[in-house]
């Protein structure tokens, strides 16, 4: 009965969606009325370049640009009572991650990448500090290969905390409200309704919380940053009866000299090549390349490797940084896979010069 009850917990923050195909005469579009939406001139869909905000059911839910879906219980049922063709590999396989935990970025003010482990990462650029999906702490009901290493009371003057969807292992209580403490003055940046959800972090502080719909541009006032707001393909729970209510994304982070794609959780889909036609220079693609297994599962919420490297080339990046992969275990897969497939995906491609395979906690300089 423990298994069944921790299982069905764990539902709600694996991924088990199917398509399920939506009367688009019964959608409104709502988008932050205070945000500027970039200019989709350029794009020769006409249901981008006349944008009118993110497309919601008639129940108020999200759907992704171009898949709609609902979720499966039935089909979690299947995943978690089959048998994993790759238990006895799994098992035995005991690589982990290399994990500097000293924090030395901290300790200056070069422009630079920090891989946290999962889908967190510390960004600096233009002096400006940024966290994306910090979490310090354990995730209920999902086993961590690797410990938490890091203080995170040292993860002081932080401008920016941004938030790509609400999911446990990216929006994580504890860690918010306990950057919140230590950063009074950051802003913090997430999607559409998200706004209620960020507050109970709050705890009596008065950080600004922005909540952005596809397409829009957070408002930084006199900052040199540009963060933008942009399609997953994903979806969003909380608990048992908020299914989609709270919008997911991804990020574009641009200074004059440098621009920075965050995929955030996401299945393959059309989403890339769209992001290339906004963003001709993209200098560095962060994209996800595990928790992929079973697909019947996880192909509408994680790429593969494969799909990774096809996502890289489609968003015509210079550099690739691979993330989601050798933090939880999430998936059937063992977990040093994704890093191989991904090796031999872009040699077979014959790019693999484009990849920088980041060590948990040291600074790629940009």
């Amino acid at each position: 009965m423990k298994i069944l009850v921790f299982s069905f917990i764990l539902m709600l923050s694996i991924n088990f969606c199917l398509f399920a195909e939506k009367n688009e005469k019964n959608m409104k579009f709502i988008k932050n009325e205070k945000l500027k939406t970039i200019d989709l001139s350029k794009i020769d869909d006409t249901k981008i370049s006349n944008w009118r905000g993110n497309p919601v059911n008639s129940d108020g839910t999200f759907i992704n640009l171009y898949q709609p879906f609902k979720s499966s219980f039935w089909t979690f049922l299947k995943w978690r009572f089959s048998k994993n063709p790759q238990a006895e590999e799994k098992k035995n396989d005991r690589w982990l991650p290399t994990v500097d935990s000293k924090l030395s970025f901290l300790n200056n003010n070069d422009d630079c990448i920090v891989w946290l482990g999962h889908a967190s990462f510390f960004i600096r650029l233009d002096k400006k500090n940024i966290l994306i999906d910090p979490v310090f702490y354990s995730v209920p009901f999902t086993k961590r290969f690797i410990e938490t290493s890091f203080d995170i009371e040292k993860f002081v003057n932080i401008d920016y905390l941004l938030i790509s969807h609400d999911h446990g292992d990216h929006c994580n209580k504890e860690s918010i409200e306990k950057l919140i403490k230590l950063n009074p003055q950051m802003k913090i940046f997430a999607g559409l309704n998200m706004q209620e959800l960020l507050s109970e972090c709050l705890s009596g502080n008065h950080n600004e919380i922005q909540t952005a719909g596809w397409f829009q541009e957070f408002n930084l006032a006199n900052s040199p940053l540009k963060i933008v707001f942009l399609p997953a393909r994903h979806w969003a729970r909380r608990s048992l009866l908020d299914e989609n209510e709270r919008l997911w994304g991804s990020f574009i982070i641009q200074n004059a000299d440098k621009t920075i794609y965050f995929g955030a959780d996401t299945g393959y889909s059309e989403h890339f090549k769209l992001i290339a036609k906004l963003f001709n220079k993209i200098d560095y693609a962060i994209l996800g390349i595990g928790a992929y297994s079973p697909r019947y599962i996880m192909e509408t919420n994680h790429m593969t490797p494969e799909e990774a490297t096809r996502a890289f080339i489609e968003l015509k990046a210079t550099r690739l940084i691979p993330m989601h992969y050798a933090t939880f275990d999430l998936s059937d897969e063992p977990i040093s896979e994704p890093l191989r497939r991904l090796d031999k995906s872009l040699i077979e491609k014959k790019i693999s010069d484009k990849l920088i395979k980041p060590i948990i906690g040291k600074k790629i300089p940009l």
